[in-house]
């Protein structure tokens, strides 16, 4: 070989031996740019976008044949829970009502606690009366109280001064928003609260043939509340004849000494009397006057001061007697009084300490 082949075969040799290093050096490359993160194109003419190489976590997986383990875990797989076996009376029960019967019972107590709670009154609650009283027309005079609370309502009923029906002709609240005001009969009003009372509110009544009409003030119930009134104006009812021995009766108006006999609350210094009938209850108040308070007509002795009441009860003041003749049904009766001293009524004596 001459030395000119032989120059030749080297150059070749060193030819062939830059190429592979080319080749292998951008393989290499590639292989980088595939890794990496995505670049973005250049503004160059000519220039691309290197496409990013797919993330290991898309690639599918082979699934495991049962009995083999999982890929990346070592030993074999863990043998399946059989679920529990329930019938289906049970599953049904499940499914509709979850709760023991023990458990509905302690929930119906729980709702029940709950229920009362929110209904128990916090205030404490007035105590529901009947009370009767004699009406002041005097233009100084001041009003009747009704005392009113929530849920509760009261009956307000007017009588003359022989205890005889006195119809009304209009009734008015003075606070819609918070008094409902409604005839209940001829001579009645019922009377509640729609909201709750604060304040005070006025209540007025138009008596038939009363040119003056009466006034009721109304307040929020305390201690007591009224259920049922009766308001006994001090005049006769214009349209009925007046009663035998009107003169006498009129003396025993506004009489509170009366009225609380009427209401069966009689002074501690009256002394209690024992009669032989239960239509008739008496009491001495002093030492030649009694007061007999009955349902039935007093005929004899002749009384001298009378009050009455809408329920039919009337309380007399006459002379001591142990004798009252009274009438029921049109009979009349002879009624014993016994337990009568001639003496005064011993006044109450106070203790003086040793």
């Amino acid at each position: 070989m001459t030395r000119d082949a032989t120059r030749a075969l080297l150059r070749f040799g060193v030819l062939c031996l830059l190429g592979a290093c080319s080749f292998a050096y951008a393989q290499s490359g590639i292989s980088r740019a595939g890794a990496a993160a995505p670049v973005a194109a250049t503004s160059q003419p000519g220039a691309q976008r290197a496409l990013p190489a797919p993330a290991l976590d898309s690639m599918p997986r082979p699934t495991p044949l049962p009995g083999q383990p999982l890929p990346g875990h070592g030993g074999s797989a863990p043998a399946p829970v059989a679920a529990p076996q329930i019938s289906i009376t049970e599953d049904a029960l499940i499914r509709t009502a979850p709760l023991t019967s023990a458990e509905v019972l302690e929930l119906r107590r729980e709702l029940l606690n709950r229920q009362q709670a929110v209904q128990q009154p916090i205030e404490p609650v007035a105590k529901p009366v009947r009370r009767a009283v004699s009406l002041d027309l005097s233009p100084t005079g001041a009003p009747e109280v009704i005392r009113l609370s929530q849920g509760q309502g009261a009956i307000i009923a007017f009588y003359d001064a022989a205890g005889r029906p006195w119809p009304i002709t209009v009734g008015d609240g003075y606070s819609p928003r918070s008094l409902d005001v409604a005839t209940f009969g001829a001579n009645s009003l019922s009377v509640g609260l729609k909201a709750r009372l604060v304040g005070r509110t006025n209540l007025a009544v138009l008596l038939e043939g009363l040119d003056t009409p009466v006034v009721l003030s109304v307040l929020p119930a305390r201690e007591e509340t009224d259920v049922a009134l009766e308001v006994q104006v001090p005049r006769y009812v214009p349209s009925l004849p007046a009663p035998v021995s009107a003169a006498q009766q009129m003396a025993s108006l506004n009489s509170s000494e009366l009225m609380n006999f009427l209401l069966g609350t009689p002074p501690k210094e009256a002394r209690a009397l024992t009669a032989d009938s239960a239509v008739v209850k008496a009491w001495q108040t002093g030492p030649n006057r009694m007061i007999v308070r009955t349902s039935a007509l007093l005929a004899a002795p002749a009384w001298t001061r009378r009050q009455s009441s809408g329920a039919g009860v009337t309380v007399y003041e006459l002379p001591l007697s142990p004798v009252v003749t009274v009438a029921v049904d049109g009979s009349l009766s002879l009624v014993r009084i016994s337990g009568l001293s001639a003496t005064a009524v011993p006044a109450p004596v106070a203790k003086v300490a040793p």
